[in-house]
């Protein structure tokens, strides 16, 4: 009887321990997805790094990501995805083509996990997610946060976010993939409320070369 009070005093103090963590990631999100919110557009430079430890291959490329409610551009390696909110432009540098269709979110979460304006916006309601402790990444003293995709058909399992403990700005996202496929994210500059003009998310083939191909799937 005694071992089963302890273990049960035991068990009860780890479930209001883990409940006060889960709260504190709570707020922590609520308060980046605040932050980034208030902002009119943004724009973000990250260095990606993909670890496929089976085949022991590790890529490095920088891009530049911008954003403006629905619509954002990605820039990465001279490739190029531009939304405004309507239409969807990907440019692949090495074949000189861009195809276009219609703008879809869904499609864009099932490709990619989700939609590039929603990532300082995670629905935390989709995830089950902890506070896991203090992290310093580079010379940022971070707060580390593990959230796990309630869906459990998304193609990850795992994503660590990390936010810095003074500003609350993402310095870093990580995302683990079932097949072992690694991505990280590392953030190397953040400028708020760039103005960009709304031809700015538009493809305009005028700047491309003069025989690049176009694909219209709308």
């Amino acid at each position: 009887m005694r071992t089963l009070l302890t273990l049960t005093i035991c068990l009860t103090g780890w479930f209001v321990q883990a409940q006060a963590v889960d709260e504190k990631a709570k707020v922590l999100l609520d308060a980046v997805k605040n932050k980034y919110a208030a902002y009119n557009s943004i724009q973000v430079g990250f260095t990606m790094t993909l670890n496929d430890k089976a085949s022991g291959v590790k890529e490095t490329s920088d891009g530049q990501l911008y954003l403006k409610g629905k619509s954002f551009k990605l820039d990465f390696n001279g490739n190029e995805i531009i939304t405004n909110g309507k239409d969807l432009w990907i440019f692949i540098k090495e074949s000189n083509q861009v195809q276009i269709q219609q703008y879809d979110e869904e499609l864009m979460e099932t490709e990619f996990g989700f939609a590039p304006n929603d990532i300082f916006g995670i629905n935390k309601d989709e995830f089950d997610y902890r506070l896991v402790g203090d992290k310093t990444i580079g010379t940022t003293l971070c707060n580390e946060l593990e959230l796990s995709p309630k869906d459990k058909e998304k193609f990850y399992y795992k994503i660590k976010l990390y936010v810095s403990k003074t500003n609350n700005e993402v310095v870093k996202a990580h995302f683990y993939e079932k097949d072992g496929v690694e991505y990280e994210f590392l953030i190397t500059k953040q400028l708020a409320n760039p103005v960009l003009a709304d031809n700015f998310f538009t493809f305009d083939k005028t700047k491309y070369s003069k025989d690049i191909k176009i694909e219209d799937l709308r």
